[in-house]
């Protein structure tokens, strides 16, 4: 079997150590790359589906704070025709050493009965 796909990724990140805006954008379609990208392609050719268009976006404004920098972010991702994800979410990133990050997620699948919520708190520490 004969695979293509197309993709674009766009970014803008002119940001000093985290401040400031950033943007990303990538989108495609057709076949996807990487090990999930193998995997992807294989269910798909089992279940006899034709490629979909995937959208991600995202947008994030890193705010000094007295102990670091704080990060508002938004982000959205499509795959297919009917899921959907929204994220909403802020990061603060203490030192070099210590990050958390707070995010709300809902996503969107085939009619509006399929939707889900999530709340997620995560931590990272740097040895």
């Amino acid at each position: 079997a004969r695979e293509w796909g197309l993709g674009l990724m766009a970014s803008y990140d002119p940001r000093i150590r985290g401040r400031g805006l950033a943007l990303n954008l990538d989108m495609g379609y057709g076949a996807s790359g990487g090990a999930f990208g193998l995997w992807e392609r294989e269910v798909a050719q089992v279940a006899g589906a034709a490629p979909d268009p995937r959208l991600e976006a995202r947008i994030e404004y890193g705010l000094p704070v007295p102990s670091g920098i704080l990060t508002p972010y938004w982000g959205y991702a499509m795959a297919g025709a009917d899921e959907r994800r929204y994220r909403l979410g802020v990061r603060w990133d203490v030192g070099r050493r210590l990050r958390l990050d707070l995010q709300g997620e809902r996503l969107e699948g085939e009619g509006d009965s399929l939707s889900e919520h999530q709340l997620s708190l995560g931590g990272q520490i740097r040895f």
